[in-house]
């Protein structure tokens, strides 16, 4: 666990979210939990999160046993073993099929287990009390932009605007910003008409016709070229605090839940 002093911090814990391959599962995104201005009370609370979450792991389905890590096996093997006295690999020297921890193990036995097999559940994390962090707010929609995954997409952000800035060439490869439609005419879209016609002049995947505006594909130094043309930019960057943060995150799992007819 972190050292950290207490003063002028606030303690989050970050719950991983999985997915699965059909191989075994992988992590693909996290949230914001919970979040305390007590170390002590923090540490508690992640230790019982991560001991709940271990004991529910299918072991086989864990990455590091999946792809046969003999290092970890061979540790975690000897932990259990030697803890409780039960063998938890088959004959062949892998996890049996469906195996869990055994209900022997004590709960510090397990964090140790959780360590060794990186089978982390949640992740504890510490900031300074007003650290603020920065997203991509997308006015064309309406919406933060979320990065995208095969079930519940997550919230992108980062912890200062240089470090979402350079993130901004990559995401902009992203389909979700391919075909997007800006409609009127250039003087009601731009507070610079004649620098924006030149610019669709310019770039192949930018095309104006019947007052419409479209995007296709463009590259991300002209996604941020054409954001500074436009009196109702493609992104802003949006300074928040890590309770704003927390707060997007639990309605974007709530819609996601209840569009999905799911509970939690």
């Amino acid at each position: 666990m972190m050292s950290v002093k207490s003063d002028n911090k606030k303690y989050v814990i970050r719950s991983y979210q999985f997915g699965y391959n059909d191989e075994c599962l992988y992590v693909e995104g996290n949230r914001i939990k919970s979040i305390f201005t007590d170390k002590e009370t923090a540490e508690k609370q992640y230790k019982k999160l991560e001991v709940k979450a271990a004991r529910a792991f299918i072991l086989s389905d864990v990455e590091a046993f999946f792809d046969g890590d003999d290092k970890a096996l061979k540790a975690c093997s000897k932990l259990v073993m030697e803890t409780c006295g039960i063998q938890i690999l088959d004959d062949s020297g892998y996890i049996d099929s469906g195996a869990e921890l055994p209900k022997e193990m004590s709960n510090d036995d397990v964090l140790k287990f959780v360590d060794i097999a990186d089978m982390h559940s949640y992740q504890l994390l510490a900031f300074d009390i007003n650290q603020t962090f920065y997203a991509m707010w997308q006015p064309q929609k309406n919406s933060y932009y979320m990065l995208p995954s095969e079930d519940m997409d997550y919230f992108f952000y980062e912890k200062s605007k240089v470090e979402i800035m350079k993130t901004i060439s990559d995401l902009a490869e992203d389909t979700k910003w391919d075909h997007v439609t800006i409609r009127g005419s250039l003087e009601e879209i731009s507070h610079t008409p004649v620098l924006l016609e030149k610019l669709i002049a310019q770039e192949k995947k930018l095309s104006y016709s019947g007052k419409n505006l479209k995007l296709s594909g463009i590259k991300s130094a002209t996604y941020k070229a054409l954001n500074e043309l436009l009196l109702k930019p493609l992104f802003e960057i949006k300074e928040l605090s890590l309770d704003e943060v927390m707060k997007i995150e639990k309605k974007q799992r709530e819609d996601f839940m209840r569009e999905n007819g799911w509970d939690e």
